[in-house]
């Protein structure tokens, strides 16, 4: 009897099979790194390459189901070992805007349209645009249209800074754009509806939770799963991918024990082409915050006057620290630091954090 997963495999192999598909990789697979992707999302062994046409169907036959090539372009992709190799090997990269909206396809497609525009404003004209396969487009700058010095420095060297500094350009330009068009095709009610949070900047570390802060600090166990846990998190505070990536392979430099950067570059290539929410708080997320990684230390804020954490995920922390704040200034009373209620004056405070929180004082 034949299962769908055979069924799906068959046809796997037989499009990569196709004389045209298979030209097309090994043209484009030149000077560059090739990671083949299996079933579940996880990589073939790195480095590696196609050197020759049978290679493809060979990693095919061994479970791969996509194949995906670096956006940087190396003098020799198999010498790549460290991070002091990065720089002696790489001789150019693309610019790649990697979409994915989780309101939708239309919603992806207005923001593709969008930077496509601004692009051709300042023209650039010869970009390529790519349906991803799923919500969302890729749109590329290929090596070959941008200056190979840029203030007399290799312009090869400067990655990602250059990326970067794109990436942040363009978003400022259409971000009120893009705000305008997705409230008139979805309305407000609605984006609040899908836990899509919409405001100006990004949430500070200063209103991190405890679980969070302390990963950051340097950890030595649950370092993989570690990272799911802070691009989720950074992701859904509103931190751009760049200042993500930035963030992961510098926490992870300065940890005692850091992961090789082939895990790091592969956990991040993964979480950005698959967007989830930070785990749950424990007991849920024991795995995450618990359990070896033992980064769970819960606040006032966390159990909110009580013995148990009653937070149930930590995206929810900032919002509740910056709400606390709001009262307190805006507030014409009393505000428990605790809890963020209000109340008229000191005495009825005081007889709360008493009666709620433990407090004790002569009143």
């Amino acid at each position: 009897m034949t299962t769908d997963n055979s069924v799906n495999r068959q046809k796997v192999y037989e499009y990569y099979s196709d004389k045209f598909i298979v030209d097309q990789l090994m043209k484009n697979s030149k000077g560059r790194e090739v990671a083949g992707a299996f079933w579940n999302g996880t990589y073939d062994r790195r480095p590696n390459i196609l050197q020759y046409s049978t290679d493809v169907t060979q990693m095919v036959r061994n479970g791969v189901t996509s194949f995906h090539f670096s956006v940087e372009r190396w003098s020799n992709p198999m010498a790549i070992a460290d991070e002091k190799s990065y720089e002696k090997l790489r001789n150019g990269w693309d610019l790649i805007f990697d979409i994915d909206s989780k309101l939708g396809l239309d919603e992806s497609k207005t923001a593709a349209d969008l930077i496509c525009k601004l692009l051709e404003k300042y023209g650039i004209k010869n970009y390529g645009v790519k349906f991803s396969g799923r919500r969302g487009f890729h749109i590329c700058i290929p090596w070959i249209m941008f200056p190979k010095t840029i203030d007399y420095k290799p312009a090869a060297k400067m990655y990602p800074g250059i990326p970067r500094i794109v990436a942040r350009f363009v978003r400022k330009k259409i971000k009120h754009q893009l705000m305008a068009e997705l409230i008139k095709s979805k309305g407000a009610k609605q984006l609040i509806k899908k836990n899509i949070v919409l405001w100006e900047g990004r949430i500070s570390e200063e209103y991190f939770p405890p679980c969070i802060k302390n990963i950051l600090s340097g950890i030595t166990d649950g370092r993989k799963r570690s990272i799911f846990t802070l691009v989720n998190f950074l992701r859904m505070a509103n931190w751009q991918w760049d200042e993500i990536e930035q963030k992961i392979i510098e926490w992870n430099e300065n940890n005692v024990k850091p992961l090789p950067r082939t895990i790091v570059v592969g956990q991040l290539r993964w979480s950005q082409r698959n967007m989830r929410n930070p785990a749950n708080c424990p007991p849920d997320g024991d795995l995450f915050y618990g359990d070896t990684v033992n980064v769970c230390k819960p606040d006032n804020i966390c159990k909110q006057g009580t013995t148990k954490i009653l937070i149930k995920n930590p995206i929810v922390y900032p919002f509740k620290v910056m709400k606390i704040k709001r009262k307190k200034k805006i507030s014409r009373g009393y505000t428990c630091g605790v809890c963020g209620k209000d109340f008229k004056n000191m005495r009825s405070l005081n007889m709360h954090k008493g009666r709620s929180h433990g407090y004790t004082y002569d009143i």
